[in-house]
């Protein structure tokens, strides 16, 4: 009986793949975007591999320069020498910062967010809820406090797999049902990782809008002016005054009007850079990858600090194979059973 990732950690034992590459399968299987699938799909090419296996090389170059100098101490390095070795040591930093930085944005693609949809009662969530959805998912009636319950879809919002939460208007409930559904709300709005903010432009701002902005400050979200296609009672600049940090988007959830432009405001939010158009710039999406680039940019930064403050050699070339040893087992070069068990044991069976 095959075991799980059976045939994936055979090509893997037998160098036909590296570990990346094996972890790019079960990212492939579980994509749930084009997006995702293209990051999948870079990694599973081999792309994170080749960057890594220059990025050895390089050190490896530098480390013999130092080992000479460490058993030839009589053969001084030329100064010059040294500064190309700052310059090499930071150029390697600055790459590993930016793979770094990408995970965020690779965590995002590959496992999605939670994002709860907030306001008081009647401002169209559940309108928002069903034009996002293309269907009619929530129940939408012009009596406030019809949803009562928490309701959650999975959507996908320009590449990006998004849990979309609808939750009850947020005011004083009027009976124990209501009661129960503006706690849940107040729940999943504390465990959502993003807040589309809803105001309804057709009435003036109260109360129920006024706590509502308190209980969401500081969080990332998208502020949303609904109803536009009413007579306005507030300004669209008045809201992007009150909200100076977070974008804002006018739309009308009833006429299905401005949705590509919050869809455009909500990836923009989260992700810093359009992935879409430059599919071949390198992106971090696993966790393990993250830490162990973190260890090498640690000892790096080390090294380079080394040379600065005239640091024995010794030390230095520590700091290089320290780094070559966290590569070495990113790949697959060094890692133990239990690493691997670890990663083959989120395959199905086969595969």
């Amino acid at each position: 009986m095959a075991s799980p990732g059976e045939f994936t950690k055979r090509a893997f034992l037998n160098g036909r793949i590296d570990l990346t590459q094996a972890e790019a399968v079960v990212d492939l299987i579980n994509a749930r975007t084009m997006a995702s699938l293209e990051i999948a799909n870079q990694q599973l090419r081999g792309m994170l591999y080749r960057e890594l296996t220059s990025l050895k090389e390089g050190l490896v170059d530098r480390l013999a320069l130092i080992e000479a100098h460490i058993d030839f101490p009589e053969e001084e390095i030329e100064p010059i020498a040294l500064g190309d070795l700052k310059h090499a040591f930071q150029t390697m930093t600055e790459k590993l910062e930016k793979w770094i930085a990408s995970y965020e944005e690779g965590r995002i693609f590959r496992e999605g967010i939670s994002c709860a949809i907030v306001g008081k009662t009647n401002v169209g969530k559940s309108s928002l809820l069903n034009v996002l959805l293309k269907e009619d998912r929530a129940i939408v009636t012009p009596i406030p406090g019809t949803t009562r319950d928490v309701i959650e879809e999975v959507l996908n919002i320009n590449g990006i797999p998004v849990r979309l939460i609808d939750t009850a208007g947020l005011r004083k409930a009027m009976d124990s049902i209501e009661q129960e559904g503006v706690k849940r709300a107040k729940q999943r709005v504390a465990d959502s990782d993003f807040i589309l903010l809803m105001i309804d432009g057709s009435r003036p701002l109260d109360l129920d809008d006024m706590e509502i902005f308190e209980e969401i400050q500081g969080r990332k979200k998208v502020v949303i002016l609904n109803k536009n296609d009413l007579p306005l009672e507030i300004s669209l600049e008045e809201v992007k005054k009150r909200f100076q940090a977070d974008p804002v988007v006018s739309i009308s959830a009833l006429k299905n009007d401005g949705i590509d432009d919050l869809k455009e405001a909500i990836y923009a939010s989260l992700i810093h850079r359009d992935v879409r158009a430059s599919p071949e710039h390198l992106i971090v999406a696993n966790i393990r990858h993250k830490t162990s680039l973190s260890q090498v940019r640690d000892n790096l930064h080390n090294a380079a600090r080394g040379l600065e403050e005239g640091t024995s050699p010794e030390f230095i070339a520590f700091e290089i194979r320290s780094a070559l040893e966290a590569l070495a087992e990113m790949v697959g070069e060094t890692a133990n059973e239990e690493v691997l068990a670890r990663i083959f044991e989120q395959f199905c069976i086969g595969k």
